[in-house]
């Protein structure tokens, strides 16, 4: 599997149901939600009080996501107490030790290389999908929370027959992000995402084949979707390639 610049998306709701509910009316087929699982110093699973589902596409996919009631001190805390969001931006990865390094090096302050998992038990193929991952310590990426993925187990994850949507959705093909200084905000992301930058006219764009991620001033991003401007930063507006535009 080749690493994409973006990985996935995370929406991240306060209940899972409602927002799984939504994405089904506009023409997705989020698979069933399961518990997320995290790796303790033993390799022993560990509920990380998170449940997900996805909207799993031919590249990349969307996790719908929501932290379990009482949950305390769980990583998304910065960003889901804004309320419902969207705030995963999860780059993709060959080798999550290799980027920690790399992003280390760079003066970033990013977490340790950490395992997550999730039983996989749609399609022809059942069993438990892995992956590395570290993300941007919260104080560094105020606008969402930024990870690298590697995938351990791709073949469970892009499985045909969670592929298929009524509307139609094929990939990941970009995301506009709200930020005060694109600039600034580019040195991370071209760090996390190994893609380099292109920034013109108060703006900021990565792109890695037909993918591409765009960082905006909340004004520029007003002018482009005609409306008011964005009342805090964060991933404001997400594209998804589809078979028939008309037909979606």
């Amino acid at each position: 599997m080749t690493p994409r610049l973006l990985d996935h998306v995370g929406l991240v709701g306060a209940a899972l149901a409602p927002l799984r509910d939504a994405w089904v009316r506009l023409g997705f087929a989020p698979t069933d939600p399961r518990p997320l699982l995290g790796r303790d110093a033993a390799g022993r699973p560990v509920p990380l009080g998170q449940t997900s589902c996805h909207a799993v596409f031919d590249g990349g996919y969307v996790e719908l996501t929501a932290v379990e009631p009482g949950v305390v001190g769980h990583h998304l805390d910065p960003w889901r107490r804004h309320g419902d969001g969207l705030w995963i931006v999860a780059f993709g990865t060959a080798d999550a030790t290799a980027a920690r390094e790399r992003c280390a090096a760079a003066g970033l302050a990013v977490t340790p290389v950490m395992e997550a998992a999730r039983a996989i038990d749609y399609g022809a193929r059942h069993g438990e999908a892995r992956f590395r991952w570290f993300m941007l310590d919260g104080r560094a990426s105020p606008e969402a929370l930024l990870c690298a993925v590697e995938h351990r187990t791709p073949d469970l994850v892009f499985q045909p027959e969670v592929r298929r949507h009524p509307n139609g959705a094929r990939a990941l093909r970009g995301l506009q992000v709200v930020v005060p200084d694109p600039a600034a905000a580019a040195e991370r992301y071209s760090r996390l995402g190994g893609a380099r930058a292109e920034c013109e006219d108060g703006a900021c764009r990565l792109s890695l084949g037909a993918e591409s991620i765009e960082l905006v001033t909340p004004a520029a991003f007003a002018r482009r979707f005609e409306q008011a401007p964005p009342v805090r930063s964060g991933p404001a507006a997400l594209q998804i390639d589809v078979a028939d535009a008309g037909a979606c």
